[in-house]
């Protein structure tokens, strides 16, 4: 029986990498009827809920976590217990991350860097940095973990570990302006992840790369490498990342100019992280989808999701980008409607929360319609510096809305 069970946890595995989530759910059930033996269980219910994260049902993966812990209280610390306990927070950490709580997030992030550490697994500790730096807002305290856990002191055979660090670290990067940097670093967590044959991981470096051309302007490019993306995604089982692929695709096909068809699929897309409980994902969804609606001219339409958002995104613990972006919304439809004073009120505020948190290209594209709406000259040229420092190629820098919708004074 003890063999039997560690075939079917082997199995479940090869089923969950394959995108067969249903026949590694089986399998893992099935190592609990074969053995009592602690540190198997508890490995398969950890790995129980990374299905039910694929699967987008967050609320039941936190449960089989909490499970997996309480197997785990009241015994001896050993090396064992502490690996399994920091895979445990990592896991959660995770999961806090898709549901936009990012205070928690760091607390089972620095929880399972404790049990890393504890339990002298060098590769969980680089993968706990990676949570870390995923719950981080800024890139100033995430860039230390660049020599942590990627320096040549660093384990270089933790493919995993290094891979999720880099693409989390890319994101901080990202945010910050750092384009050139954040670019780097998802190259390397694609090629950590495909060096363990991981190609789901090396996915999702892909997906994030792809996310900068579509803001530089390249929607073409960036749709082609979104076919192969989500088509791994798709064989892969894994339902939350290919939600946020079909959005990237959505919003290069919104700058393309296909309206309805972004409509649709955003509309589509937002519902899915509704019902999985990812509200930061549906809020950034539904902010395009309120874009969309401005651009084909449904101001109402635009200006309720806009408020919507932004009055339930206040338990998010990470809800500068929802603001700014809720804000610019907000502003360019008072710019559309010639109401000059409010557009003003509402874009400088969003102006100040970028200036507050380093969001550059926000920045810039805050800066645009404000030009209008204040007749700024100097903020104009400044969102242009900003375009050409990230490479925003001319087609990628303006949106309907944002100059020409409302005639300058004199």
């Amino acid at each position: 029986p003890a063999e039997r069970a560690a075939l079917h946890e082997q199995l479940g595995r090869s089923k969950e990498f394959s995108g067969d989530l249903a026949g590694a759910e089986a399998a893992y059930r099935r190592v609990g009827q074969l053995t009592d033996d602690l540190d198997l269980a508890v490995n398969c219910l950890r790995r129980r809920a990374r299905v039910r994260q694929k699967q987008s049902r967050l609320t039941a993966a936190i449960r089989l976590l909490h499970q997996a812990e309480r197997r785990l209280q009241g015994l001896e610390p050993e090396s064992w217990i502490h690996r399994r306990l920091a895979e445990i927070h990592l896991s959660l950490a995770g999961l806090r991350m898709d549901q936009g709580r990012l205070t928690e997030a760091r607390f089972e992030a620095e929880s399972a860097l404790a049990h890393a550490r504890a339990g002298g697994d060098r590769a969980l500790t680089v993968q706990a940095y990676g949570a870390i730096v995923g719950a981080l807002t800024n890139w100033d305290e995430a860039e230390p973990y660049v020599e942590l856990g990627l320096g040549p002191d660093a384990p270089a055979d933790a493919y995993e570990a290094r891979s999720i660090l880099a693409i989390n670290l890319g994101m901080a990067a990202f945010f910050a302006g750092r384009w050139s940097d954040a670019v780097e670093l998802y190259e390397q967590g694609r090629a950590n992840a495909q060096a363990m044959g991981n190609v789901t991981g090396a996915a999702l470096a892909s997906m994030n790369a792809a996310e900068v051309l579509i803001d530089q302007g390249h929607v073409e490019a960036a749709a082609d490498a979104l076919v192969e993306i989500r088509r791994v995604l798709r064989a892969a089982g894994y339902a939350a990342a290919l939600s946020y692929a079909d959005l990237l695709d959505a919003v290069a096909q919104m700058r393309s100019g296909r309206i309805e068809e972004s409509t649709r699929e955003l509309e589509r897309v937002a519902a899915d992280f509704r019902a999985g409980s990812m509200s930061m994902y549906a809020f950034e969804t539904e902010l395009r989808l309120a874009e969309a609606h401005l651009r084909a001219g449904r101001l109402d339409h635009s200006r309720e999701i806009a408020r919507r958002v932004r009055e339930e995104s206040v338990t998010l613990s990470r809800r500068d980008v929802v603001e700014v972006r809720a804000l610019r919304i907000l502003g360019r439809l008072a710019l559309l409607e010639q109401d000059r004073e409010n557009a003003i009120i509402d874009l400088r505020a969003a102006v100040e929360i970028c200036r507050s948190n380093n969001l550059q290209f926000e920045l810039a594209l805050t800066l645009v319609p404000l030009a209008t709406a204040a007749d700024d000259d100097a903020g104009l040229a400044e969102a242009e510096a900003i375009f050409d420092e990230l490479g925003v190629i001319p087609a990628g820098r303006f949106l309907p809305a944002d100059r020409g919708a409302v005639t300058r004074p004199g």
